[in-house]
């Protein structure tokens, strides 16, 4: 049972073009744009996309490079059409629209993808974002200061009084 493809043309950005090379370069079966989005759109249906936090992911393009000879025409991609009505449906209800820019929910697929495929290549980067934080009230935090302060006086340490106020002056 063969699946029904949906072709769409559109014109690529520089940021979208720099986002389907590294997709390509993260996943091998993507050899080119077409794959990139279909894969992407795929991934979208499957895995699930919330299109009000995709704008918001930011990437390091470093070592990437996108020639405007690359992206400057317009591209056709096909996608299958359970996953373009899905993550169309997905998008309108989302973002609570009722005509959809078929440039912009392109680039948010691409960005979604890169993303996921980032994560699972790279499982280690997004341990390494979560910080594990402690809220102190200033007063305390103060508090703690003085009292350390008040210790090292009474111990003598006048160098470590200096060091603890000012610094280290090595640097």
């Amino acid at each position: 049972m063969s699946k029904t493809m949906i072709n769409k043309s559109i014109l690529f950005t520089e940021a979208d073009w720099i986002g389907i090379k590294a997709c390509k370069e993260m996943n091998p079966v993507c050899e080119n744009h077409s794959d990139v989005l279909k894969f992407g759109f795929q991934d979208a249906r499957e895995n699930g996309i919330d299109f009000k936090k995709v704008p918001k992911y930011k990437f390091k393009n470093v070592g990437i490079e996108a020639d405007p000879s690359e992206y400057d025409t317009p591209k056709s991609f096909s996608v299958e059409s359970e996953d373009w009505d899905y993550v169309l449906e997905k998008f309108k209800s989302q973002l609570n629209v009722e005509k959809v820019r078929i440039s912009y929910l392109a680039r948010l697929i691409i960005i979604n993808y890169r993303m996921h495929l980032s994560k699972e290549t790279n499982p280690e980067k997004e341990s390494q974002v979560k910080v594990k934080t402690k809220t102190i009230d200033g007063v305390e935090l103060l508090q703690r200061v003085n009292n350390h302060a008040a210790e090292l006086i009474k111990a003598g340490e006048l160098d470590a009084i200096m060091t603890f106020i000012i610094g280290d002056k090595e640097d």
